[in-house]
């Protein structure tokens, strides 16, 4: 393992399980669904409580469940816990149900707080079971109502399927997901940008003198965004460039006046494209919104790409500190440098785990993006002891930021250490995604000739196995890619690139539940899950050629893909990140 690759681990270091509580197998009350949060809640805990009967079940990786229950009766309440964010959600079975299915989502979340006028955590938990009495079709329908009609208030599409028993196909890094998954990534995605959780609209809609609209309002959420977008909201944002020396920029985004406004000083008008939806730019910046609310950007100069890195809606009240970020992750770094004045890039894949609040990282890995042999997937190897406990030196504070002389609580970490490693950490939230966006201000790397980097370091929690995207011979929605390959003057191109990429197709590899084959234009990738590490896909081309993504399923990646080798430096990458369209 080489020196460079130390020092950047200081840097911060399905089958379904059914049945429990009441009985299951044999003739029985069954309860099936789909728990989601913005992304599948998969292997997630759903406890069941009914008039007669209680149970529970472990989601699978697509958030499917099933409960049977011996001798049940409803009316029911059931409750899913994420286990990224670990959030709980609601959801309903009315009494006498014909169809008895429920999806646990945050929209249900809406509908139980409305149908029962209270807290639906509190109705779960409550021992008299009184809020069963209010669990009638026509109740449940008046919530129904309201929770579609906060959809429409924060600019979603409109949603007419029942959010409980409809059609719920969620997202994976490829594909997009159905009518109401999505209408859960715009709930989420508002929210998120506000700063806000589910329990914070959900207690506002509970109460039945108040619309939609006027709980979406009180709740202290934007109902503006671009052009219909429901992932871009108005609200304060971070600008972190990929590469850049500095610290993350601060924004003001505003589009009722269509305005995005550099903390403490100038502003930019914000044009929406008329051809795509979420797409804007401004200030020579142009900017792709995923479903989640994470963004995109590169920086222009004439027909020039001169730059790229991410916009993360600003959430104060999420760090590092929150007890949502322990767990294990998967992470990709990019970081740039130069050696005898040529510039190079440095990309590695690493896992994870946070072992509590605020760190420290341990039990890291560094992991390989190519193999060692053709049909082998590349490897991961533990960190040496040394430096694991040269965690112990990673100062990861809370930081007052002052940008252009104004002071403003951000959320963000500031982490040091004795090795010279300086760089901000910023948590984001939404749906059932946490992750940490590294800036990284100064890296040393100790090889002669190089110069200290700086970059970009990705890092997304993954509690289980990531899903198989669903397989068809149709053709999938296309993304919008950014990147850098230093190699590209050599070739008379510019190193840093933008646009469109074909819309591709999926299909199986039969035998196979952790990989599968996907077709775009010319070429033909073979993905495989969690390679190397959980989290990360690892992806050929052709007998030479390969890389690592770190991709969400609320619709961003990020790739690193071996271009060349510079002598005495080592591996050069092309790095990129990704959008899908809406």
């Amino acid at each position: 393992m080489s020196l460079k690759y130390h020092s950047l681990v200081t840097l911060l270091g399905a089958v379904l399980v059914a049945c429990g509580g009441g009985g299951g197998g044999g003739a029985g009350y069954t309860i099936t669904g789909v728990a989601a949060s913005g992304a599948a809640i998969a292997q997630g805990p759903v406890e069941v409580k009914c008039r007669v009967g209680t149970g529970s079940a472990v989601t699978a990786l697509d958030g499917s469940y099933s409960v049977t229950i011996l001798g049940g009766q409803g009316p029911c309440l059931l409750r899913a816990t994420d286990p990224v964010t670990r959030t709980e959600f609601h959801s309903a079975l009315e009494e006498d149900a014909t169809v008895r299915i429920a999806h646990i989502t945050p929209l249900s979340e809406l509908v139980v707080a409305r149908t029962l006028e209270m807290d639906p955590a509190t109705a779960f938990g409550d021992p008299t079971g009184q809020p069963f009495s209010k669990l009638t079709a026509d109740k449940l329908s008046e919530g129904i109502s309201a929770a579609q009609a906060v959809v429409q208030a924060v600019g979603g599409e409109s949603l007419t399927e029942n959010p409980l028993k409809g059609t719920l196909r969620t997202a994976t890094a490829e594909v997009q997901g159905s009518a109401i998954d999505r209408a859960l990534d715009a709930i989420m995605a508002t929210l998120a940008a506000a700063d806000k959780a589910i329990s914070d609209l959900a207690a506002r809609l509970k109460h039945r003198s108040n619309s939609a609209a006027d709980s979406v309002s009180n709740a202290g959420v934007s109902t503006t965004s671009l052009l219909n977008c429901p992932s871009a909201r108005s609200g304060r944002v971070w600008v972190i460039d990929s590469f850049s020396n500095q610290a993350p920029k601060a924004y003001d985004l505003n589009f009722s006046d269509n305005t995005m406004t550099e903390l403490g000083g100038s502003s930019s008008r914000i044009t929406a494209s008329t051809s795509a939806s979420c797409v804007f730019a401004a200030g020579g910046k142009e900017f792709r919104i995923a479903s989640s609310g994470i963004g995109i950007w590169q920086q222009s100069a004439g027909t020039q790409v001169t730059g790229f890195g991410v916009l993360v809606p600003m959430q104060p009240s999420v760090s590092l500190t929150a007890q949502s970020f322990t767990g294990k992750y998967g992470a990709l770094a990019y970081l740039k440098a130069s050696a005898n004045g040529v510039d190079f890039t440095q990309a590695a894949p690493y896992g994870f785990t946070i072992n509590s609040p605020g760190g420290p990282l341990i039990q890291g890995l560094q992991c390989q993006i190519n193999s060692s042999g053709t049909d082998r997937l590349p490897v991961c190897t533990g960190i040496e002891n040394q430096y694991a406990l040269a965690l112990v030196d990673q100062n990861c504070t809370s930081v007052q930021l002052t940008q252009a002389s104004v002071a403003f609580d951000s959320g963000a970490l500031r982490c040091t250490n004795s090795g010279g490693v300086d760089a901000y950490a910023i948590g984001y939230k939404s749906g059932g995604s946490s992750t940490l966006f590294l800036a990284i201000n100064n890296f040393p790397i100790p090889i002669q000739g190089v110069s200290a980097a700086t970059g970009l370091m990705v890092l997304s929690k993954v509690e289980s196995a990531l899903p198989l995207p669903q397989v068809a011979s149709i053709a999938q929605g296309a993304f919008w890619e950014v990147s850098y390959d230093p190699t590209a003057p050599v070739d008379g191109k510019a190193p840093f690139a933008g646009g469109e990429v074909p819309a591709s197709t999926i299909s199986p590899i039969p035998g196979s539940n952790r990989s599968y084959r996907q077709t775009r234009g010319t070429s033909t990738y073979t993905h495989h899950l969690d390679a190397p590490t959980g989290g990360l896909i690892w992806s050929r081309t052709g007998a030479s050629d390969y890389m690592v993504r770190l991709a969400s399923p609320a619709g961003w990646s990020f790739a690193a893909e071996k271009v060349a080798a510079l002598q005495g430096i080592g591996d050069i990458y092309k790095v990129s990140a990704q959008v899908r369209m809406p």
